[in-house]
């Protein structure tokens, strides 16, 4: 008789840690987290012409997740002949993004160039987004996500 209590508390308690772990991952499961920058979003820079050629292809959605990461293919759509620029876009700690790339003719084993980028909560999907090296204003690229947005910055 002691021996089936001692079995049922057992069930009990096991049966208890399941449903505690299941109603967890379930809550986790159905947060969403915020996309920081969608599917196949373009942006457009203003590049060394200042003519907004330049655009930033996003290939994966973006979240608001440390290690969210996404591949980036940079260039100007109507020359494509000379190929694109590839590059990584990756979600960090303290809301900052960190964008990874050669920049064009580099040797394949020098290291790419890192920009980074703070975001705030209030604002996502992200429109504009202001890459800096070292966190200087020695090299900015601005991004636009719109050609519109881009030519009102170069015609400031």
């Amino acid at each position: 008789m002691k021996h089936l209590q001692n079995i049922r508390k057992s069930f009990l308690i096991i049966f208890a840690l399941v449903l505690a772990v299941s109603i967890q991952l379930y809550v986790k499961a159905n947060q969403e987290s915020k996309v920081l920058i969608s599917k196949n979003t373009v942006y457009y820079t203003p590049g060394q012409q200042r003519n907004c050629k330049w655009v930033f292809h996003i290939s994966q959605n973006l979240i608001d997740q440390v290690g969210s990461a996404s591949a980036v293919q940079i260039g100007i759509p109507e020359s494509q002949v000379h190929g694109y620029i590839e590059g990584l876009l990756e979600v960090s700690e303290n809301k900052t993004l960190i964008l990874a790339f050669n920049l064009p003719g580099a040797i394949d084993n020098k290291a790419p160039l890192l920009m980074t980028s703070k975001y705030n909560n209030s604002v996502f999907p992200l429109n504009n987004i202001k890459f800096r090296i070292f966190n200087s204003t020695a090299m900015i690229m601005n991004l636009h996500n719109s050609l519109e947005s881009c030519i009102e910055e170069v015609m400031r």
